[in-house]
């Protein structure tokens, strides 16, 4: 049923095994000679390692591009955990932090005429910038 030169070949099962399922029936009774079959053998396996290559590519590109997102949106998260609890926080018993709270507004309203010559949290609110003030850590002396 097959050709002799094939016959006296090892193997030919595990070959025509591996021929057909990756690229389905392949007409082998046209493959005549051990060259054909050779040449077909390797034409499968050049195939199969450029594809598999091909697919280790895109998984790195793709994986490149999640880790890209990723670090953004660690990045974002990170500066919205430091808008959140970067305010100056005062140290004193709740009855007493009021006049740490005035003192505070007064600052905020002696130095409002620079912060409008400064443009610096230009285009926000009274009410916005105000709550801006109160989130600095550092003191106003430094930021203007």
């Amino acid at each position: 049923d097959t050709e002799p030169s094939v016959r006296c070949w090892a193997l030919w099962w595990v070959i025509r095994t591996f021929l057909q399922a990756t690229a389905g029936e392949l007409f082998l009774d046209e493959l005549q000679t051990d060259a054909a079959i050779g040449g077909v053998v390797l034409l499968f396996l050049v195939l199969n390692l450029l594809m598999l290559n091909l697919v280790i590519a895109i998984m790195s590109n793709t994986y490149e591009t999640f880790m890209k997102e990723a670090e953004r949106q660690y990045l974002m998260d990170l500066y919205q955990l430091t808008l959140e609890y970067s305010r100056q926080s005062v140290v004193a018993p709740v009855p007493f932090n009021v006049f740490f709270m005035m003192f505070d507004l007064y600052v905020f309203h002696e130095y409002k005429d620079k912060f409008d010559k400064c443009n610096l949290w230009r285009g926000q609110g009274r009410s916005h910038t105000l709550d801006l003030h109160l989130r600095r850590n550092r003191p106003i002396d430094e930021i203007i």
